[in-house]
């Protein structure tokens, strides 16, 4: 909401209000188009949905009756009062939503009501069902008179299966169908020739839950003690998991289970040795089953290695690995692992340390430490985990200090960016040729230890940055600086580099430290004048003033009494240029009447800030495109010349207006219409009936002949017309004619 007032100020308030006119969603579930219904009314199923919904109703209609507009609440039946009076045949149910906003929509559907129909309800399956590979059961209840037969079908009615009572949908019908939606329709008719019919939805699903086996891995062997396994299996309507052990010779009983765990004691004690397969099966409440298995060896001589550390996947830098294994069996003789597939070997008798060596020849990557074991038999037996090397170290990068910057009595910032996955600790430490400082942490960017730099003398100092990370990785960068408490440090906090000034000179911050600063001064143009300051102020504006628009460097300087002298600098950029307009409509002296002219204009200035315009010195109005005159204002001004004067200004300050003149011109409101055609008309009606009457008095008195009123032939010689004289005669004018004119 806008108002301005006389002196051309313009104020406004707003308030933000949300528009909803999205209507309520209605999706009609049941009943379906064109179901049939009996002498029991139809119940219904509508998914309304609107997040101000107000009212739900329905109502019943066709082309010779209008129910009245009952409401509901919820999902139900329609009224038995409004059924039951209603004839057989074809009805529309519309149904209603509106919400607290006014919105309403309707949805509706086509029924027949039959007195003599065949209701078919459904009992099972339920919608959206899901089954299997093994097809589903039906119940469905079917009433009414003169029932002849009933069927079903699955695939559209390509095929249909007649039924008499509740069963099994056909199985080979099922197993023909794709997984997905299927649509089951069931189907009845009379002895009068009437077909009717109830479909579902059900969903047909025959993936089976996937199994992946862990442990025990093909192959493995184990000796006295069951083998251990782990199987990951998935499945959103996963029932039942078993497992059984066999082979060539032999099979076992199902052994369910429900968590990962050991092979039952007693079935693996009963086996002989030799290979067996163990197959992990699993089903789902659909009746799908799948499975996988693995082959194991049972070898009561074997010698079992089970790998406690390192762990799978586990990572590890430029130190070797520990390693911690339990290996049981009889008869044992050596124990060895290798960590490049056999290339070179290691026997150890107890855990330890991976060979340094042999850890720091590999590369990074993968590596597969395998643990073997032999007995005296001469059966060897192994066990390998994959770990991960990685000698890469924290990556470094030293913002600030930058090299050889010079820090006086105050110790230097530093700004340091360290990455690395598994980062430990940061630290620090400052030296040269004669000193070596302690080792600083940190957790942060922050400061060098002000008692470290304290005890500094004068000099140049390298600073090192460390970074180890969790798997014993180490590296460090470091940066060059002098420590110079005679130094004198400049820090320009405003203004920034390539600010914007107007005609106004810009005022500056500067942050001037040294231990014996004496003078402090700044100059523009590159020291023909300077200007000293003691604080912080304005740039001389008379200075400011003599530049010309374009860039500035701002340099300040400063110096101490031991005779040293510094300066830093900025560059700002001057611009004292007015924005550039370029009316291009109306043009000059262009007429408009009652409505206000439309206007365009080009308006360029890299700063640009606003721009307005008034109509012969009034109010401002103001702009941000091309757009129509305000009807008020031109509504107050009256016929005759009109000034549009179009202004622009910038951030900077700098305004510029270009003006323009048009003409204001409305229609007259003179009363009454022009009748100066009427009283020509008349004039000539007039002056026919005044020659007529003259002609005919003098035909009767015999003054003039019919003869010579007759055509005549014009001669066929040609006369040539007299030019008229070249002088002009002014026609006097009759007392007469003077009161036709006026």
């Amino acid at each position: 909401f806008y108002t301005n007032n006389t002196f051309g100020d313009i104020y406004f308030k707003q308030v933000n209000v949300n528009k909803d006119s999205t209507v309520p969603v209605i999706s009609i579930v049941s009943p379906v188009e064109n179901e049939t219904f009996g002498i029991s009314p139809p119940s219904f199923i509508v998914e309304i949905t609107d997040p101000n919904l107000d009212t739900m109703w329905y109502s019943i209609y066709n082309n010779t009756y209008q129910s009245l507009n009952i409401t509901f609440t919820g999902n139900g039946t329609i009224d038995p009062a409004v059924w039951g009076a209603l004839y057989d045949r074809t009805y529309s149910i519309r149904f209603y939503a509106n919400d607290s906003l006014g919105n309403i929509n309707f949805e509706e559907i086509d029924v027949i009501k039959d007195l003599n129909a065949i209701i078919i309800n459904i009992t099972s399956p339920a919608v959206n069902e899901i089954y299997g590979v093994i097809a589903p059961n039906f119940t469905v209840e079917i009433t009414g008179p003169n029932i002849n037969t009933t069927w079903y079908t699955v695939d559209g009615g390509i095929n249909n299966y007649i039924f008499t009572k509740n069963g099994t949908i056909n199985q080979v019908a099922w197993n023909a169908l794709p997984d997905g939606i299927v649509i089951i329709k069931f189907y009845a008719n009379n002895t009068l020739g009437n077909k009717y019919f109830t479909q579902v939805h059900v969903i047909k699903n025959s993936s089976a839950p996937i199994i992946d086996i862990v442990s025990p891995i093909e192959n493995e062997k184990f000796g006295v003690n069951p083998p251990s396994f782990i199987v990951e299996i998935t499945d959103p309507n996963l029932d039942t998991m078993w497992y059984s052990i066999y082979n060539n010779t032999y099979q076992s009983l199902n052994f369910t289970f429900t968590g990962n765990g050991t092979i039952d004691p007693t079935e693996w004690s009963a086996l002989y040795d030799g290979t067996y397969s163990i197959r992990f099966y699993a089903n789902n409440s659909l009746g799908n089953i799948n499975f996988e298995e693995v082959d194991v060896i049972k070898d009561i001589y074997a010698i079992i290695i089970n790998i406690t550390s390192p762990t799978v996947n586990e990572i590890y830098g430029v130190i070797a690995p520990n390693f911690t294994v339990e290996i049981i069996g009889t008869n044992i003789n050596t124990t060895w692992y290798t960590v490049d597939l056999g290339i070179n070997n290691y026997t150890f008798t107890e855990n330890g340390t991976i060979n340094q060596v042999a850890w720091s020849t590999l590369s990074d990557g993968i590596v597969i430490i395998k643990f073997y074991a032999n007995n005296t038999l001469g059966n060897i037996y192994f066990k390998q985990v994959n770990v991960i090397k990685d000698s890469s170290a924290p990556i470094i990068n030293i913002i600030s200090p930058i090299a050889n910057e010079e820090f006086g009595v105050n110790p230097p910032g530093f700004i340091v960016e360290i990455s690395d996955p598994n980062l430990d600790t940061m630290w620090y430490s400052i030296y040269n040729n004669t000193y070596q400082s302690l080792n600083v942490t940190f957790i942060g960017n922050g400061t060098i230890d002000p008692a470290e730099w304290g005890a500094l003398s004068n000099g140049n100092y390298t600073l090192r940055f460390y970074a180890n990370n969790s798997l014993g990785n180490i590296n460090f960068k470091e940066v060059n600086i002098t420590k110079d408490i005679y130094a004198i440090f400049i820090d320009i906090i405003n203004p920034i580099e390539n600010e914007v000034f107007g005609v106004n000179s810009p005022g500056f911050i500067v942050e001037i430290t040294s231990a014996f600063l004496n003078m402090t001064w700044y100059t523009l143009d590159g020291g023909q004048n300077n200007y000293t300051f003691t604080i912080n102020e304005t740039i001389n504006e008379a200075a400011w003033d003599a530049l010309s628009d374009g860039v500035v460097t701002i340099r300040f300087y400063a110096n101490n009494s031991v005779g040293d002298i510094n300066f830093e600098q900025v560059n700002v950029i001057k611009d004292t240029s007015a924005p550039t307009i370029n009316i291009v409509s109306p043009t000059e002296n262009e007429i408009f009447g009652v409505n206000a002219p439309n206007f365009s204009v080009e308006i360029t200035d890299t700063n640009l800030d606003t721009m307005w315009y008034t109509v012969n010195n009034s109010a401002k109005y103001l702009f941000s495109q091309d757009g129509v005159i305000n009807q008020n204002a031109w509504d107050a001004q009256t016929d005759g010349d009109v000034i549009l004067n179009f202004y622009a200004n910038d951030t900077l300050g700098n305004l510029a207006n270009e003006y323009i003149i048009i003409s204001k011109k409305t229609p007259s409101r003179a009363a009454g219409p022009d009748i100066t055609p009427i009283i020509i008309l008349v004039s000539v009606i007039v002056g026919i009936a005044v020659v007529g009457g003259v002609l005919g008095f003098l035909i009767k008195t015999g003054k003039i002949s019919l003869k010579k009123l007759s055509l005549r032939k014009p001669p066929t010689e040609k006369i040539k017309p007299e030019k008229p004289p070249k002088e002009k005669v002014k026609k006097e004018k009759t007392p007469t004619e003077e009161n036709k004119e006026k």
